[in-house]
């Protein structure tokens, strides 16, 4: 988020938030496979029910996973994954 000078006449108007969308800078399948690569990487391969959807930046990860550590260890990948605007972990350890 950057502030940005909106009007130099207009002082109630000093600065405009902007907050820019990363929709179109990615489409959603390739974001998906980009954040399915960086899961793999995270914990040694991907859960056979994980499942993983995308919708404008917006990653959603379900499925069960072996550890709460495993749980962590994909909230971690997929917010490092370029174009990743938000993440909601909904996978369901199993110990």
């Amino acid at each position: 988020m950057s502030l940005t000078p909106w009007s130099d006449e207009d002082p109630a108007l000093e600065y405009a938030v902007l907050a820019q969308p990363l929709i179109g800078s990615l489409p959603d399948a390739d974001l998906k496979a980009d954040v399915v690569d960086k899961v793999r990487a995270a914990v040694d391969g991907v859960p056979a029910d994980l499942e993983v959807d995308v919708r404008d930046g917006l990653v959603v990860v379900s499925g069960t996973i072996g550890s709460w550590s495993g749980k962590q260890a994909v909230s971690e990948a997929v917010r490092s994954t370029p174009g990743v605007v938000d993440v909601r972990n909904e996978l369901c350890p199993t110990t």
